[in-house]
């Protein structure tokens, strides 16, 4: 009994259990707290640790080091990616790491190894990644393992090492109009004209109106007149209600398209909009609508009075307007392709040696014509389109002018006339046109060899040399220029191999040609403007090391800097550069793509648009 007593009764507590249990009380909040601690600490420390990981690995593939950073950090992400207070800024660093290692990899194969199937092979991760991080967090830029850069778009990313054969191959998934414009570039590049046209024709519809005149263009040019000409009317027309004259650029390259086009369809182009409303026109790119509307003009039949739609109308108002704009004393541009174009309808040399002359303050035509090699591998948009023919025909008629009207008929004639010719002799106005003819047989023989005819170019060009008698200078450059477009010279120009005896100087000391090319990539758009750019890329061109990569090497580093050229011109370049460095393979095939896109610029009844098309 007293043994169950005894058990009932608490025995009072001793000193040494209390402390002991106070002891461990004080062990268990410590250890509570410590677990709490690690459990805050430890996943900022552990995202710390994968974020200074990744940046280093970074720093070293900038350097030109190859290296894989997709898992450089990666597994340090594992316990912020569980946990609700890091799990926010460990998506972002993982959708970064992830973009910025399949990118590094993608340039890595493009400008460092410069490999081109590899490159191709890595693509998919670049898309792969960009589609996790529209998926995901949707972040616009970063920056927070390297150089802050914009979400990659994949188009974007091959444009930028100059991918062509990707922006092409994959056309047809690209969503940007940017991106779009530049597959558009990249078919062109590669001479392939069949498939620039079938991805202008997948584009058709999109908002953008700079890329909606050149849909416009190729959907002309593709013989679909209707769909071009409202594609284009509607960029004019969307500019001239919107008030945009003061913040978007000119029409004129719409108002090019438009008139061709409609030309071309048998049809009256629309009126053309207020000066102020849409943008105003330029003068020279008037100049350029008024050549095509006279190019396109109609041969002459009866129409009704006041009957503005007739197509006799038409062409005596653009005749009318260009003789007077020839006539006025105000300078002209492009003097020398609208004489080509209302010659025929001059019967007086008088008359046509007036429209032909310059006045004080405009250059003589001698001295713009093309007598080197650039000026006539550059032709752009912003210059009238004349074919071969027009000026040959037209140089035949102020040759025929000179020579029946000898120098007692052409001087009574220009009497008679009166005004700055009234007091010319016979002899000085035959002579006139005699420079006359021979210039328009010089602009004939640039057309002729850039449209493929070499033996019409060759005699065009003697006939000009022997009416114009320039210096030996100019006639040995001009013989140089014609070789150099026919194929019949190799090697480049003088100035191309003086611009690229030394290479420019970076910004920092290199320790491989590897970083040396990722810093001239980062430099691009600093590169001087012609004619230095062709000798600041020979000169980089030889941080390719091995010549059997230099093309692909060349293609990264020129991406950029060739949109301020027009495409030929970037072609022409290219020849010349392959050519400087003896790449006889590659140097061929940049002259026939040139040759492919210089036909298309000489199309007897497409060129306009395309010059429109091929222009930057």
């Amino acid at each position: 009994m007293r043994r169950w007593l005894k058990i009932g009764v608490a025995r009072p507590a001793t000193a040494s259990g209390a402390k002991r249990r106070a002891t461990v009380r004080a062990r268990v909040a410590l250890g509570v707290a410590l677990v709490g601690a690690l459990a805050f600490i430890l996943p900022g420390a552990s995202l710390t640790v994968a974020v200074d990981r990744a940046r280093a690995c970074f720093e070293r593939v900038e350097r030109g080091v190859v290296g894989d950073c997709s898992r450089a950090g990666g597994p340090w992400l594992w316990l912020p990616e569980r946990v609700p207070f890091t799990r926010r800024e460990a998506q972002l660093v993982r959708e970064e790491l992830a973009a910025r290692a399949a990118v590094a990899r993608y340039v890595e194969a493009a400008v460092v190894t410069l490999d081109g199937d590899e490159m191709a092979r890595r693509f998919d991760a670049v898309v792969s990644a960009a589609t996790l991080l529209e998926a995901g967090t949707g972040q616009l830029r970063l920056d927070v393992l390297g150089r802050s850069m914009p979400t990659p778009e994949p188009g974007e990313v091959a444009y930028a090492v100059g991918d062509f054969r990707t922006l092409t191959d994959r056309a047809f998934s690209w969503t940007q109009h940017y991106t779009e414009k530049h597959a558009i570039f990249a078919a062109l590049a590669a001479g392939d004209t069949v498939r620039a046209l079938r991805i202008g024709k997948h584009y058709e519809g999109r908002p953008n109106s700079d890329e909606r005149v050149l849909l416009g263009a190729l959907a002309c040019i593709d013989g679909r007149y209707d769909r071009a000409i409202e594609h284009v009317a509607e960029v004019v027309r969307s500019r001239q209600d919107k008030r945009h004259a003061n913040f978007s650029r000119n029409y004129g390259d719409a108002r090019i398209v438009l008139v061709a086009c409609a030309r071309l369809a048998g049809k009256s182009p629309p009126d053309e909009p207020e000066v102020g409303d849409a943008g105003e026109i330029e003068r020279a790119l008037r100049e350029v609508v008024l050549a095509a509307s006279l190019r396109h003009a109609r041969p002459r039949r009866a129409c009704d009075a006041g009957d503005r739609d007739c197509d006799a109308a038409q062409e005596t108002d653009a005749f009318a307007r260009t003789v007077k704009l020839l006539t006025s004393g105000a300078p002209v541009t492009h003097r020398l392709a609208l004489v080509a174009l209302v010659a025929s309808h001059l019967e007086e040399g008088a008359e046509l040696a007036r429209a032909a002359s310059p006045p004080g303050g405009e250059a003589p035509l001698v001295d713009r014509l093309p007598w080197s090699v650039d000026a006539w591998t550059g032709a752009t948009a912003r210059e009238p389109f004349v074919p071969a023919e027009h000026f040959a025909r037209a140089a035949r008629h102020a040759a025929e002018l000179a020579g029946q009207r000898g120098p007692t008929l052409a001087g009574q004639r220009a009497a008679e006339l009166g005004g700055q010719r009234g007091a010319q002799s016979g002899a000085e106005l035959t002579g006139e046109l005699a420079r006359l003819s021979g210039a328009l047989w010089l602009m004939a023989a640039r057309g002729y060899a850039l449209g493929g005819e070499a033996p019409k170019s060759q005699s065009a060009l003697e006939i000009a040399l022997i009416a114009l008698k320039p210096s030996s200078h100019r006639a040995q450059l001009v013989r140089s220029s014609l070789a150099s477009v026919l194929g019949e010279r190799e090697a480049p120009q003088g100035a191309l191999r003086a611009e690229g005896a030394g290479a420019p100087e970076l910004s920092r000391g290199t320790e491989s040609l590897a970083e040396a090319r990722l810093e001239a990539l980062r430099a691009r758009g600093t590169a001087p403007p012609e004619p230095r750019l062709a000798g600041t890329w020979l000169a980089l061109s030889r941080l390719a090391g091995d010549p059997k990569r230099t093309e692909r090497w060349l293609d990264a580093l020129t991406a950029f800097d060739a949109e301020r050229l027009a495409l030929p011109r970037y072609l022409w370049l290219r020849h010349e550069l392959a050519s400087a460095r003896g790449d006889a393979e590659a140097a061929a095939a940049w002259l026939a793509r040139f040759r492919t896109l210089a036909r298309s610029q000489e199309h007897e009844q497409h060129g306009e648009l395309w010059r429109v098309v091929l222009s930057p």
